[in-house]
């Protein structure tokens, strides 16, 4: 790869004479746009394609970029999650919990953390996931931004209701059948 400088050189009539050519090697500044390119694709890919939410959020809560998944989650479009913070969509018996660990990691006390909360889908439905905070740091150390990853457990969690019941039902007849003997 070469980027090349043309200039004409002229005689005192202004006709052109010659042309002087300065070219430059930078073979290896394209190799490394190249790379970064190839880098950004993969993750880009990765990102959108993932079978889990993913997003990045800034130092308020508020979404800075999310993959379609974390949409389908939340049932919300892209572009109205970006205008909206995770406090929002939070279950208000869960907001307390995740504040104070979001807190908590954006104080450094802590590396990352993981919960099991519940959002509130935009229509009205709850969801519950198995989120994970941590931060992308800079060079420096200094906290860019927090990636989320979110799964979706809502059936393991009604799974987990119905086991609950169950057994419940079992040991409410279990001593009703000790009473009757």
């Amino acid at each position: 790869w070469l980027v090349s400088t043309v200039s004409p050189v002229k005689d005192s009539d202004g006709q052109p004479l010659y042309s002087v050519v300065i070219s430059r090697d930078v073979t290896k500044r394209k190799q490394a746009e190249l790379a970064v390119q190839e880098s950004e694709a993969r993750f880009r890919g990765t990102f959108d394609q993932a079978a889990v939410g993913i997003a990045h959020v800034d130092a308020d809560g508020k979404w800075l970029k999310v993959n379609q998944r974390y949409c389908d989650i939340l049932g919300y479009p892209e572009t109205e999650l970006l205008q909206m913070t995770f406090r929002e969509v939070t279950h208000p018996e869960d907001i307390d919990y995740n504040a104070e660990c979001y807190r908590r990691l954006r104080a450094k006390e802590i590396t990352n953390y993981a919960i099991e909360k519940r959002y509130i889908r935009k229509d009205g439905g709850l969801v519950w996931v198995a989120l994970t905070v941590s931060p992308v740091l800079d060079p420096m150390g200094e906290t860019q931004y927090y990636t989320a990853v979110v799964v979706d457990i809502s059936d393991r969690k009604s799974a987990e209701v119905e086991l609950t019941k169950a057994k419940e039902e079992a040991e409410a007849a279990n001593r009703t059948k000790s009473e009757f003997l």
